[in-house]
């Protein structure tokens, strides 16, 4: 009986294995991504920004978006909003605060609602000292090969948080809102065996 057991066990483990076995894990190519945010300006003009530095990966099998999962990774102090001036103020105490929290994170834990590669990405975001669940409406699309026969795929995400749910305070909303729209447009490049990996250009 121990043995029948052990046998069966062992099955199911490959066959687990097996499931899993066919999603991919995808690097950002940061060269082809942007990952940015909106805010309204005295109620009536929108204020776009983004971050330059960033990174992470996505973990993904094709056609089986309810599994995709990833993790973004982003310098707080690269925000750009093409004003050094403002982004200067971005970076102090009053709302980043990146000396003290010099990263963003942004992990994806489920995805639901999923029909014709779109679905609700339930993911929680690290800002400012502070997690919180944060959702999104995501799309995927590919993979596709490029020149090199690398596969690539892009994941497009938006949706809106409350600043001061992270303790991002300064200022009254009719001044600077509290809701931000958050805008994730990223190409990811399939991994390879170490010593597989064409020019990704």
């Amino acid at each position: 009986m121990t043995k029948i057991l052990t046998i069966v066990a062992v099955g199911a483990m490959l066959a687990v294995g097996v499931l899993t076995a066919d999603a991919a894990e995808y690097a950002i190519d940061a060269a082809h991504s942007q990952i940015g945010f909106k805010v309204k300006h005295l109620s009536i003009s929108t204020v776009s920004g983004r971050f330059d530095t960033f990174g992470g990966f996505l973990s993904y099998e094709v056609d089986k978006l309810a599994e995709l999962t990833g993790t973004a990774e982003i310098d707080a102090g690269s925000v750009n909003t093409n004003s050094e001036k403002r982004d200067k103020h971005l970076r102090n105490k009053d709302f980043f605060d990146t000396e003290t929290f010099p990263k963003i994170t942004y992990a994806i834990t489920a995805v639901r609602d999923v029909a014709d590669g779109k679905g609700r990405i339930v993911g929680s975001l690290t800002m400012h000292g502070v997690t919180k669940v944060v959702l999104l409406d995501g799309e995927i699309a590919g993979p596709v090969k490029d020149r090199h026969d690398n596969n690539r795929i892009a994941f497009t995400a938006s949706g809106k948080l409350n600043r001061t749910d992270f303790g991002i305070n300064y200022g009254k909303a009719a001044m600077v809102s509290h809701d931000i729209t958050l805008v994730i447009e990223v190409e990811a490049i399939e991994k390879k065996e170490e010593g597989e990996r064409d020019d990704p250009k």
